[in-house]
């Protein structure tokens, strides 16, 4: 991985030097990690991309608010929107724009890609990773249902 991904693994080592300087890593909206001696070097590397991707999903949300975009919650690295079902398809455009121009903002002029998916009436998210989990969860809520009836 090192060999592939060279130009990465340069970067993860100048955050692991500033860190071990400074004794902390930030963000350019300030946020703030103490790296005392002893600091698990994976925790330091993982900052710099978990932190950015905080910071957009932060930015996304006031650009999202401020067009009057109704969010209905941030989920980890996406959001969910709520609006009449005819304007769809454009409210998952905006966002879609809205997530680049925020990225813009925060990775300094880069766009990250986005992608989307309508989730409508009667219907419900599925990731085919989270299938498992889904069919666990939906069984114990459904054995805690009848066990409490």
């Amino acid at each position: 991985m090192r060999a592939r991904f060279h130009r990465f693994e340069d970067y993860v080592r100048c955050v692991l030097d500033h860190a071990g300087l400074d004794l902390e890593i930030g963000t350019p909206f300030g946020w703030y990690m103490q790296c005392p001696s002893g600091i698990n070097p994976r925790t330091v590397r993982n900052f710099p991309m978990q932190s950015s991707g905080s910071e957009i999903l932060h930015v996304v949300c006031l650009l999202a608010e401020r067009r009057g975009i109704e969010l209905v919650a941030p989920i980890h690295d996406a959001l969910l929107a709520e609006g009449p079902l005819n304007q769809v398809e454009g409210l998952s455009y905006a966002l879609g724009e809205l997530m680049g121009d925020a990225a813009a903002i925060v990775l300094r002029g880069y766009r990250l890609p986005t992608d989307c998916q309508i989730v409508k009436p009667g219907e419900h998210y599925q990731d085919e990773r989270g299938a498992a989990m889904w069919a666990t969860v939906t069984r114990l809520v459904a054995k805690l249902e009848r066990e409490t009836a």
